[in-house]
């Protein structure tokens, strides 16, 4: 059954929040359960450290499609068995704070959020690692872990590839030409070919849940082919993963270290 939420809402204007203006209702729908040797809430460190399995009902199976090509995943939950909540209260250590502050279960809106590791698939089951819920918790969405998106530490940590993957996942070869051209010192249509053949490969390689430095790129010309290729892929000889091959032709092959599946090799032909 859909599990139904009811939420107040306020509208915003430029200086303050008007009186409250109407219901909104919220329909949440469970996709599945927690199947766990946990019948009871216990502690959460112990509940990660165990296995267990989300059993999908029939009618969303078809939305597990491709969903093994993940090592990760996000899983949203709902607390059944929470009732109630303190806005402000003494947690377990350290001086009173706010809920929203906490990752306490009972909350306004009592839903949990999980990353867990994929095991393995078996028709409408998933066996994951890591999953804090208790034995027929409902499930109410699944996502894909992207390393991209979801580790804000890393982004900031390389700001740098991260800029430059948004711009290859947004297809915005304007902006990869002119970085591309402030790297190799001018613009030329070499440089373009290896910018665009490396923008393809990353962006392959994005929609999967892979180690980019765990990427080699092999150049087989040391042209500004080249220069396109380092700085799109951020194989370099410094970091040891560009590889050169004295072949005197406009050739690259990307090869992951993770995942053979994914390699890919552009060869240019004159003509």
């Amino acid at each position: 059954m859909p599990i139904e939420i009811e939420q107040r809402f306020f509208e915003i204007n430029y200086y303050n929040y008007e009186d409250l203006k109407g219901e909104l209702n919220m329909k949440i729908t469970e996709i599945g359960q927690v199947r766990s040797e946990f019948k009871e809430p216990t502690s959460p460190t112990k509940m990660r450290n165990s296995k267990s399995v989300i059993e999908i009902k029939t009618e969303f199976i078809d939305g597990l499609k491709k969903i093994e090509d993940y090592k990760y995943l996000q899983v949203i939950f709902y607390f059944h068995k929470s009732t109630g909540y303190e806005l402000v209260k003494k947690w377990h250590i350290g001086p009173k704070r706010g809920l929203f502050s906490s990752r306490s279960p009972r909350r306004p809106s009592p839903l949990g959020v999980t990353t867990v590791k994929l095991l393995k698939r078996e028709g409408n089951k998933l066996y994951v690692a890591g999953l804090d819920a208790i034995d027929g918790t409902p499930v109410v969405d699944i996502k894909a872990y992207s390393e991209l998106l979801d580790q804000p530490l890393r982004l900031e940590k390389d700001q740098a590839r991260t800029r430059l993957n948004e711009l290859i996942i947004n297809n915005n070869q304007e902006g990869l030409l002119l970085k591309a051209a402030e790297f190799h010192g001018y613009y030329c249509p070499y440089l373009a070919l290896g910018v665009l053949a490396a923008a393809n490969a990353v962006k392959l390689m994005l929609e999967k849940p892979i180690d980019q430095e765990k990427v080699l790129a092999i150049v087989e010309t040391k042209n500004c082919f080249s220069d396109g290729i380092q700085y799109v892929s951020g194989a370099t000889f410094g970091n040891n993963k560009l590889i050169y091959k004295d072949k005197d032709q406009i050739t690259v092959t990307f090869a992951s270290q993770e995942n053979s599946n994914l390699n890919r090799r552009y060869h240019l032909k004159k003509i």
